[in-house]
């Protein structure tokens, strides 16, 4: 066997150890065998029989802790390890709930979707009139909805459209049928709300238990495990408003069409159109917030699987 096929095994530290120490009593057995070293006194004899077991023995030492310390260095790898799986598990448990909020959010957005556009018919004018689509489109300010029941409002005064009997009984009809497809809508809204948080949920168990040997562990770089885990946290409190917007969108709608004092005016119709365009822009933020969630944990896991695999 030459050097070479040696050279690999020197890497360990015991075994580097364990070859110097071989090599040196290798040459001190050459120097005696070939009679280099002169004989010795009794007693110089005895001095350096003395210190060849001291320093022998100092050696013996110096070699087991180091075995000791690379036992303990092995066993924080594998605790190392150990966590780093125990998060990647969890991570993708998590990724499955976030695919489940964007699920449910894909729902409620078509739930929206379809109340919108019944609402907007355009061979129902007095409905189109009242939900013009630039409440859809615009920012929340450009024009107010305020601006725009008024508008409406004054249009149908003008118009006359709203005393075409006609037309009143045919927004009457689809108001009825709005009101009566949210009313089949309230039993999927209450499913998908999870009030209680029983059903999706993010799990941080891991993450809470292994969170002081994360900080200490330098195989992968998890400076960013705190701030994911905080996100999903701050992802699953925005679901929950998400949710109560569209029900209560829902509601002012169905409200909309059953008044109490049956009166239709600038001030019933402000409160739909206000409620509609601030839950157009919480759904399209909170999508926007689960894609860049979702890519996080993908991102992240695939780090730490390439991390642990480099390493």
């Amino acid at each position: 066997m030459n050097f070479s096929e040696i050279a690999p095994y020197l890497q360990d530290p015991l075994v580097l150890a364990g070859f110097v120490v071989f090599l040196f009593f290798s040459f001190c057995r050459l120097l005696v065998k070939r009679n280099i070293i002169p004989p010795l006194t009794k007693n110089l004899g005895y001095r350096i029989l003395q210190t060849i077991l001291l320093y022998g023995f100092l050696i013996g030492m110096m070699i087991s802790v180091l075995g000791f310390g690379l036992k303990y260095r092995q066993m924080s790898d594998n605790e190392q390890d150990r966590a780093v799986a125990l998060i990647r598990t969890e991570l993708r448990v998590n990724k499955s709930v976030v695919g489940q909020l964007a699920a449910n959010t894909e729902t409620l957005i078509n739930m929206f979707d379809a109340i919108a556009r019944s609402l907007r018919k355009e061979d129902v004018p007095i409905l189109h009139t009242l939900f013009p689509e630039e409440n859809l489109r615009q920012g929340f300010q450009d024009p107010t909805p305020h601006e725009l029941a008024g508008l409406a409002i004054e249009h149908l005064a003008s118009t006359g459209m709203h005393e075409n009997n006609i037309e009143t009984q045919k927004a009457t009809a689809v108001g009825k049928l709005i009101s009566a497809t949210i009313e089949r809508t309230q039993h999927t809204i209450s499913s998908l709300s999870d009030a209680e948080r029983k059903r999706y949920n993010f799990r941080e168990e891991a993450f809470r238990s292994q969170l002081t040997i994360l900080r200490k562990i330098d195989i992968v770089d998890l400076s960013e495990i705190e701030v994911v885990y905080k996100n999903m946290e701050m992802l699953r409190d925005n679901y929950d408003v998400v949710v109560e917007h569209v029900r209560s969108y829902l509601d002012s709608v169905r409200l909309f069409f059953t008044p109490e004092d049956n009166q239709i005016n600038v001030i019933t119709l402000t409160a739909v159109l206000t409620s509609e365009r601030l839950t157009i822009s919480i759904l399209m933020t909170f999508t926007e917030e689960l894609v860049k969630a979702g890519e996080a944990i993908n991102q992240y896991d695939t780090e730490l699987e390439a991390q642990v695999g480099g390493g």
